[in-house]
């Protein structure tokens, strides 16, 4: 009875899909007036006050003081649809009001507080801001007294549908917002207030109200593009910021990084790549689905990696950068993301489309530790990619050494994990490998950024609480349970 009745929810929310979804940025506004149903004084007496041009008949005041509240009120409105809103508020001005009656907004996520001037630029409309709303009357702007100047108003704020919400519903991380997308969502529904969800949830909560619920459901709705069409950008805001107008290219950033000291050039790795300086088809993540038989029971599980290794610069000029595993998990934990296990490493050099050799650099020739060799392999590896015929995106293994996180960190402190480097008939060049210390690297290293959230059996979970599982933990690692795969 149960699975039936997970059937029949699955297929109400299905057939509710196909209602009316989207409305045209602009043809939504909500108004809420201190008049109206939406206003609530929560605390204290607000005076009424008619003078001058309110919006509407009338507005509210009240002194204000310095230190706690004395008095506070709240516009909710009831919004038809998720997205971006600009908010406006309307007062009348006066040589006696705040200098800095303080605005805070409630949209999705954190609240932010906007500290307005009601003494000039009154009797109009004064943006504070578009900020993220889900659907219905989840969001609010709030008001106390607590401000500089004698009085503060309260009279009417106005909510104006700018564009879509930035938030993530792209799941898989393959730029659309389709039916996979769906099936994991309904994984996550816990119901309006109950929560908090699961970690591994998080990502579908998207009002921040710590519970999955109905509201989200209609985040996802709004944003559903169908499998291959690309959702709007509203709906793909990702830990990896968007590359910056003007950003450095790859080829650049090797001339800037030429010659200096390592860990100079391992800071500017970091500040560029938390900046967003990576080619867009990095963004665009592939599943690796892999299954076991544990206790006779058949299990499937599927996590997202990055296509290549990770690159600074533009689609059209990039260089994949060797760096140390303390950075790369700085980037990793600022992109949501871990490196993999030496049996992801095999199971996505299996996956691979594309699989090209290794094409190693002879240490008594060259130094493999310089930004020139760097170059040069990065140089080789674009020239197998393109006569293998693989565009950007594709899948693409061979071409480097992982640095992995294991089991053996935790006895080899200071250490720096590699394994890899498979040729052609699938054996590895270089075993699992801690040698080196944590800040060694050379240009046969790579770092392929695994998603912090996979699926097993359909349920969202952390990889590291899969690695911790003594069941389940088979299913991504070959060296049993892994407690902490983290660099320190």
């Amino acid at each position: 009875m149960a699975a039936k009745s997970r059937d029949c929810h699955i297929a109400i929310l299905l057939m509710s899909l196909l209602l009316p979804l989207s409305v045209a940025a602009g043809a939504v506004e909500v108004v809420v007036d201190n008049s109206d149903s939406g206003f609530t004084i929560l605390s204290g007496t607000w005076m009424t006050g008619t003078s001058a041009t309110p919006y509407g008949t009338d507005y509210r005041w009240r002194a204000a003081v310095a230190g706690s509240p004395t008095g506070e009120v709240e516009w909710r409105p009831s919004l038809p649809a998720s997205g971006t809103y600009e908010v406006f508020v309307w007062y009348v001005e006066g040589g006696n009001r705040a200098t800095n009656a303080p605005f805070v907004i409630h949209g999705v996520g954190d609240p932010v507080t906007v500290f307005v001037n009601q003494q000039t630029n009154g009797s109009q409309w004064f943006s504070l801001g578009s900020y993220p709303f889900a659907t219905g009357t989840g969001g609010y702007v709030r008001l106390n007294n607590v401000a500089t100047g004698d009085v503060v108003i309260a009279d009417a704020v106005r909510f104006v549908l700018a564009g879509d919400m930035p938030v993530n519903t792209d799941f898989d991380g393959d730029q659309d917002v389709d039916g996979s997308d769906l099936a994991i969502f309904l994984a996550c529904i816990t119901g309006t207030d109950v929560g908090p969800a699961a970690e591994a949830c998080h990502w579908a909560d998207f009002d921040g109200d710590l519970d999955v619920d109905q509201a989200d459901f209609g985040v996802l709705q709004h944003c559903l593009s169908g499998p291959d069409v690309p959702a709007t950008s509203g709906c793909l805001s990702s830990p990896i910021p968007p590359r910056p107008a003007g950003a450095v290219t790859g080829s650049q950033f090797v001339q800037q990084v030429w010659s200096i000291p390592k860990a100079t050039r391992e800071q500017m790795i970091l500040a560029e790549m938390t900046a967003g300086n990576i080619p867009e088809f990095l963004r665009s993540f592939v599943p690796i689905t892999v299954a076991a038989t544990i206790s006779s029971v058949e299990h499937t599980a599927t996590y997202f990696v990055m296509p290549d290794y990770l690159a600074i610069g533009s689609d059209a000029d990039f260089v994949r950068f060797p760096m140390g595993p303390l950075i790369a998990q700085s980037i990793g934990d600022a992109f949501q993301c871990m490196m993999p296990t030496r049996k992801m490493v095999n199971d996505i050099w299996s996956a691979a489309p594309c699989k090209l050799a290794p094409h190693p650099y002879s240490p008594s020739v060259y130094n493999i530790e310089s930004v020139e060799v760097f170059s040069m392999s990065n140089t080789y590896i674009e020239g197998q990619r393109i006569a293998a015929g693989a565009s950007l995106g594709t899948l693409i293994a061979g071409t480097k050494k992982d640095v992995v996180v294991t089991v053996q960190l935790a006895t080899h402190p200071g250490k720096v994990a590699i394994y890899g480097w498979h040729q052609l008939n699938g054996q590895p060049i270089q075993p699992l490998y801690l040698g080196h210390t944590i800040t060694y690297m050379d240009y046969s290293h790579g770092i392929r950024l695994v998603k912090r959230v996979m699926l097993v059996d359909g349920r969202p979970m952390l990889v590291e609480d899969v690695l911790k599982d003594p069941v389940l933990s088979v299913l991504i690692s070959d060296e049993g349970v892994v407690n902490d795969p983290r660099y320190y």
